[in-house]
């Protein structure tokens, strides 16, 4: 309830599966395939933090049928989003995660001076724990820390939607939009769709960068990124014919509620989604 003042203790844990076809880079093929992740954070923050919409805009929320659009340059201040602060908070040693094709611990580390957990990014044959049919999940965090107590969550994972239009997808031809297409997915789940592309470098070696994000009901079937989104991305630029631009759909189950001692607000979620290399012209 954001009409509520003072401070909050606000903790989320998330779980991906990813697959992207592989990259071709000098002759190299690299990477291709599913790539299961976790993370998990616990942290404090106020009210004014929440209802400034720094938080929104730092990590490209948006509602759902809308899009938003975040550009900056690689030597710009704007480089990184709008600054949020907050504080760290520990719930323990780890968050565990039990599921279909067994369990694994995310463990508590600090990345960039922030206390998170994280699974890593896996590849395929390396802690794949999701499968691609979904399933059921359950996370705890033992005996809790000294921030956040003890707590279990739920998570039901249904199948995922298929993206139908994914082949023709790119190129992308910015004055026209895209509309993106996909079948199947359940219908309490909804769709993300993002889209990224680093520009042409100037002389001085500073390129354009641009990423938006669109959210969808995945019942619609179909989302079309309007032409005043995709005018925003600058044209697509490539090294050693690796294209430098991305397309993707996810498909998210609705964050799940959970509660903790020590927590105000807690909630886990989880998706599937599918990356291309794609060219913004």
């Amino acid at each position: 309830d954001v009409s509520k003042t003072g401070t909050f203790i606000v903790g989320f844990i998330d779980i991906t599966k990813t697959t992207s076809p592989p990259i071709v880079v000098a002759g190299q093929t690299i990477g291709g395939g599913p790539a299961d992740s976790g993370v998990a954070a616990f942290y404090r923050v106020t009210s004014t933090q929440l209802n400034s919409g720094a938080y929104a805009s730092a990590f490209a929320g948006t509602s759902i049928g809308s899009c938003v659009v975040t550009t900056y340059t690689t030597s710009s201040s704007t480089a990184t989003p709008p600054t949020v602060k907050f504080t760290a908070l520990n719930a323990g040693l780890n968050i565990n995660i039990k599921g279909p094709s067994g369990g694994l611990s995310m463990p508590y580390q600090s990345v960039g001076g922030l206390g998170i957990y994280d699974t890593a990014t896996t590849t395929t044959g390396s802690n794949i724990f999701i499968p691609d049919s979904g399933g059921a999940f359950t996370f705890d965090n033992g005996s809790g820390g000294p921030d956040v107590g003890s707590f279990t969550a739920q998570l039901q994972m249904p199948a995922p939607l298929v993206w139908s239009n994914m082949s023709t997808a790119s190129p992308v031809t910015r004055s026209a939009g895209v509309t993106v297409n996909w079948t199947g997915g359940d219908a309490s789940t909804y769709v993300t769709i993002t889209g990224y592309s680093l520009g042409i470098a100037d002389s001085s070696g500073t390129s354009p960068v641009g990423f938006f994000t669109c959210q969808a009901p995945t019942s619609a079937g179909h989302f079309a990124v309007p032409a005043s989104v995709l005018l925003s991305l600058p044209v697509t630029s490539s090294i050693s014919s690796f294209t430098l631009g991305s397309l993707s759909v996810y498909n998210y189950v609705n964050p799940v509620p959970f509660t903790a001692p020590g927590l105000d607000y807690g909630f886990v979620s989880g998706g599937f989604g599918d990356s291309i290399t794609a060219t913004y012209q």
